[in-house]
């Protein structure tokens, strides 16, 4: 689902190999809670950020479904509902993407 280059490069970065190694989808949870933007890679060396690490642990874990939803429902930590948004975006079914993205996008608008 990632690019070659954006996985070695996340492999590679101190935030995956400190903070990222051994997650399950609980310590996902807990690191997109602390997360302050969304956001692929930064500066010069396109070093990649927690958001798109955490995308990366969550491809990797397959959760189940259901807790990618509860990501989404929780309304207190935005960046979290990103992360599982996101997350939906990448590996949902054409029914979960509209049932989920599209409602959520036209409610907010």
């Amino acid at each position: 689902m990632l690019e070659t280059i954006t996985r070695q490069k996340i492999y590679g970065c101190r935030y995956w190999k400190e903070d990222c190694f051994g997650l399950d989808a609980n310590g996902v949870m807990s690191k997109g809670v602390e997360l302050k933007y969304a956001g692929s890679t930064f500066g010069p060396a396109h070093a990649p950020s927690p958001f798109i690490c955490l995308i990366l642990k969550l491809l990797q874990i397959s959760p189940d479904i259901d807790i990618i939803y509860k990501y989404i429902e929780q309304t207190d930590f935005k960046y979290l509902r990103v992360l599982g948004l996101f997350y939906l975006r990448l590996v949902g079914s054409t029914y979960d993407i509209y049932n989920h993205l599209e409602v959520r996008s036209s409610k907010e608008r």
